[in-house]
């Protein structure tokens, strides 16, 4: 039996993956446990009320903090990333 795992992931080859837009087109039929581990993040956070600010480190195209937002949409997030081109899409 083939279950699946996260490692699988690791191997993908082929594709965009630097590219943040073709990476979210593709995202979760290339790696499909993506959103229900994005999903299980936000199930570990505590609650979260307005005056607490989250920071959401290397967000990428901001995949992980759409997911927090749309659970806590008081949330106030900080969202660093090295790469300007995601950082201008997660800020979308």
């Amino acid at each position: 039996m083939n279950i699946p795992n996260w490692r699988q992931n690791l191997r993908r080859k082929g594709g965009f993956w630097k590219d943040g837009r073709w990476y979210d087109l593709h995202v979760e039929r290339r790696m499909p446990l993506v959103i229900p581990m994005l999903e299980e993040i936000v199930t570990a956070l505590p609650p979260l009320s307005p005056d607490v600010r989250l920071c959401v480190p290397a967000c990428d195209s901001g995949n992980a903090s759409l997911i927090i937002l749309s659970a806590y949409s008081v949330a106030r997030l900080s969202l660093p990333d090295q790469d300007p081109a995601l950082h201008a899409i997660a800020d979308e």
